[in-house]
């Protein structure tokens, strides 16, 4: 089921405006500039996330699924 999950949300996950595929694309966006201006003095740092899922309260992350699905252009799972 989680396969499946991450596969109908992943369109919704893309198109978020501040998706970032992986750090060459980050390392591209900061070379070739930001199309939104970052605010002065600002400190850019990266982390990585350990247990990110679990992390996530329930609620609130069933509801954020439950919108992008009902979202999609194409209601149907194709398998």
């Amino acid at each position: 089921m989680a396969e499946v999950a991450e596969k109908e949300l992943e369109t919704y996950v893309i198109e978020t405006p501040s998706y970032i595929r992986d750090t060459t694309q980050f390392l591209n966006a900061i070379e070739g500039g930001f199309t939104t201006p970052l605010p002065e003095r600002i400190i850019l740092y990266c982390f990585d996330v350990v247990k990110l899922y679990p992390s996530i309260p329930k609620k609130e992350g069933l509801e954020a699924c439950k919108q992008a699905l009902n979202e999609r252009c194409i209601q149907t799972i194709n398998q």
